[in-house]
């Protein structure tokens, strides 16, 4: 089996092709679902300093990271940035 693709960018393969049964090839897709943590923009599972180089950076290459997206609408804009501001200060 090898890895065919990480859709998602957390590092993990989503699906795999294999050769199995006198060479019959299959598809598998994953089922696990990943857990965020809103803030962790270098994903080192805490929100601290370290994660504002990251989320500048999504910020300004127009990327997407789901922990970058703290307002949750599907896009990394300005309009994350008070709410990123909020968790970092604990507010």
């Amino acid at each position: 089996m090898s890895d065919a693709g990480d859709t998602n960018g957390d590092g993990l393969p989503d699906f795999l092709i294999g050769t199995f049964d006198g060479g019959t090839t299959q598809l598998f897709v994953s089922s696990r679902t990943a857990t965020i943590m809103l803030g962790d923009c270098n994903r080192d599972e805490a929100v601290d300093f370290f994660d504002i180089p990251a989320f500048i950076e999504t910020l300004a290459t127009s990327s997407y990271l789901d922990e970058a997206d703290i307002d949750q609408d599907g896009e990394v804009n300005l309009f994350d940035i008070a709410p990123f501001t909020e968790i970092m200060t604990g507010n």
